[in-house]
């Protein structure tokens, strides 16, 4: 027997085993009727059907995916695109799929992995769009009747929105993203899920597979025995106070925003602040933001956030991956190696100078704690304390107001940790870019998924390094990382001293929930070979 084993990208944590059910996701015939339909019936069609699925759903998120598809759906430039083709003589539906094409095609080559993701949810604007051209009704999308492993090349928003999501015991595709809204809604309900690449060879209707969402593993082993099969709980109770865990112990979990509405899903869930506002998705407009642009958007968010802690508001780590398309950035062969955020002061001097006045502007209404990214070496440090001085100075600030940190994500740092200690006054673990750094492979390639191990004895010493030189300084510290989110590290990062967690929102109630049955002496008998100083 040939035993199959595919290595991808963990999506979502949890273990399942099952059986596969592919989806239903057949092509049309191009000699199969279609409707013939006028571009204004066809759009107030596709309005209103989606706006159906909308209201039908469950899914906060869901909703709010679909209320952007919807926005989507909307832009005259798409319907633009259609008639203008349409007027070159080709049917309505191969008009429709050429626009979808060309707009989707232009999210792609966004180097911001986030706005590269939103190609899928055109596309899918665009199959919601051509299945109301159909004459007959489509098949079942994917017609489970018992709890089932859904398995797909791709999968959509609206496509949940059409299934029983409660039939889904595990999800596994061919394509997709850390940062695609089916990935985020499936975390959001714990659904276990893995990208795992080539699966059309490997796995067929009926097969028993085990999804390993925590290592991004599926294969028709069965799972070690210390691990639970049974799909895992999705009503973990939203509750909007700190958690303790069993022995007493306090623990703080916030939730990564980037935006107005990323800021009320956070204060929803039950969120006890905000760990990490990632301010550079101020900067996706067509212009550099002003100070008051800034200011507006950074008060705006303050508003809606939950009020119990202060907001930690990074300074914008801009370039490398996420360049501009107002400002010359240098094109970096490896831009996450590359000319970013404090690294971009050479070239353009005041580039933090209008993000750091509004930041202190807007502490002087709401509790404010700034952090920067990409610190390297100590010389990075005094470098942005030097531009926090300029910013203080500019607005007759005689001292600075707030707490000032650093994100700890570059392995140098971590070496740094007792000197950098000593200068600021938190530290916040950006896991995501340590990882990749410490194993030298990109977390955005699915084929080096397996490099991508939290729990991995490199990062538990590095972590331990971390808390260990905050613990001796006095200053808190805190973890914003995928790894934070990650149920099976949960027990580890608390014997490790974690005692801030920041993760996405819809994840904050399953993370408090569990908390809650963990007692800290209990984790750190349990990994005591990994807390001794020469082991992990």
């Amino acid at each position: 027997m040939v035993i199959v084993k595919l290595v991808g990208l963990a999506a979502s944590p949890g273990t399942v085993q099952g059986r596969v059910l592919w989806m239903n996701r057949t092509s049309k015939d191009p000699s199969s009727p279609f409707e013939t339909l006028s571009l204004t019936t066809l759009r107030e069609r596709s309005l209103r059907t989606l706006e159906d699925l909308k209201l039908a759903s469950d899914s906060p998120i869901l909703r709010d995916v679909l209320q952007a598809q919807l926005l989507m759906a909307e832009d005259p430039l798409l319907w633009d695109a259609i008639a203008e083709r349409l007027a070159t003589g080709i049917p309505l539906t191969d008009a429709i799929r050429q626009s979808i094409d060309m707009i989707a095609e232009q999210f792609s080559k966004m180097d911001d992995p986030y706005i590269a993701g939103r190609a899928d949810d055109i596309r899918d604007v665009g199959q919601h769009i051509l299945a109301q051209c159909e004459s007959t009704p489509p098949a079942q999308l994917w017609p489970a009747t018992e709890p089932r492993i859904l398995v797909s090349d791709t999968l959509f928003p609206s496509d949940t929105a059409k299934i029983d999501l409660t039939r889904v015991s595990a999800i596994v595709l061919s394509q997709g993203s850390l940062t695609s809204h089916v990935t985020i809604l499936a975390r959001s309900l714990q659904i276990p899920a893995v990208i795992a690449g080539d699966i059309r060879r490997w796995l067929h209707d009926d097969d028993v597979i085990t999804v390993d969402g925590f290592h991004g593993i599926v294969t028709d082993e069965p799972p070690r025995p210390s691990v639970a099969t049974a799909p895992p709980s999705r009503s973990a109770p939203i509750v909007h106070h700190m958690v303790y865990t069993k022995d007493g112990i306090a623990i703080r979990v916030e939730a990564n925003v980037g935006s107005i509405k990323d800021a009320q899903e956070a204060k929803f869930y039950g969120a006890d602040g905000i760990g990490l506002l990632r301010t550079e998705f101020f900067f996706g407009g067509d212009h550099f933001p002003s100070e008051d642009e800034q200011y507006a958007m950074l008060r705006a968010i303050a508003q809606e956030a939950p009020k119990s802690h202060p907001i930690t508001v990074r300074a914008a780590d801009i370039g490398g991956d996420k360049p501009l398309s107002y400002m010359d950035l240098p094109n970096d062969p490896n831009p996450f190696l590359g000319t970013r955020a404090l690294r971009l002061l050479d070239r353009y001097p005041d580039l933090y100078l209008h993000q750091l006045r509004a930041v202190l502007r807007v502490s002087q209404e709401f509790p404010i704690r700034l952090m920067f990214p990409m610190i390297a070496t100590i010389d990075d440090w005094f470098r942005c304390e030097a531009e926090l001085q300029r910013a203080l100075v500019s607005l007759n600030m005689p001292s600075c107001p707030i707490p000032v940190g650093i994100m700890v994500e570059v392995p140098s740092a971590v070496f740094l940790a007792p000197e950098l200690a000593r200068h600021a006054q938190f530290f916040s673990v950006g896991t995501n870019d340590l990882i990749q750094y410490l194993f030298a492979a990109d977390r955005s390639v699915s084929a080096l998924g397996s490099y991508y191990r939290p729990g991995d004895p490199a990062l538990v010493r590095a972590l331990r390094q971390i808390f260990n030189a905050a613990t001796n300084a006095a200053i808190p510290v805190g973890l914003c990382g995928e790894m934070a989110g990650d149920t099976e590290y949960t027990a580890l990062l608390l014997a490790l001293g974690l005692r801030e967690f920041s993760v996405s929102a819809p994840l904050v109630p399953v993370l408090k929930s569990l908390i809650t049955t963990l007692a800290i002496a209990d984790c750190q008998i349990s990994y005591r070979e990994m807390l001794e100083p020469h082991s992990a």
